[in-house]
């Protein structure tokens, strides 16, 4: 994943960025955004909302072309790469094509909002 400066970016996208600046303990950071987000906002002309995840569909998690880009839920992204079996599990899955990491529980929780 490749993370962009918030202050280096245009006005434009800072008000585009100002819903997914990356948190730190729950806290709020100003200073990183990351770039697939950044793009998928800008080409939707809308901020991603929290059950909204940028999946990259060649795997290469710092090629950020927007044809490489592919908007899912998350448990649209669970059904994608989770293995049946690891529905009771409490430990975090990984996404073997993005590595997306969450337990199966997060993505559940989701799907149910």
């Amino acid at each position: 994943y490749i993370a962009l400066n918030f202050n280096s970016l245009s006005e434009e996208d800072k008000e585009l960025a100002q819903s997914m600046l990356m948190t730190n303990g729950g806290k709020r950071s100003s200073r990183y955004v990351l770039e697939h987000r950044l793009i998928a906002t800008r080409h939707l002309k809308r901020p991603l909302t929290k059950n909204e995840l940028v999946h990259h569909r060649n795997g290469v998690s710092d090629d950020n072309r927007l044809e490489n880009l592919e908007l899912m839920s998350r448990s649209e992204h669970a059904k994608l790469n989770l293995p049946p079996v690891s529905y009771s599990s409490k430990h975090p899955s990984i996404c073997p094509i993005c590595q997306f990491e969450a337990t199966v529980e997060d993505f559940l929780k989701e799907s149910e909002n």
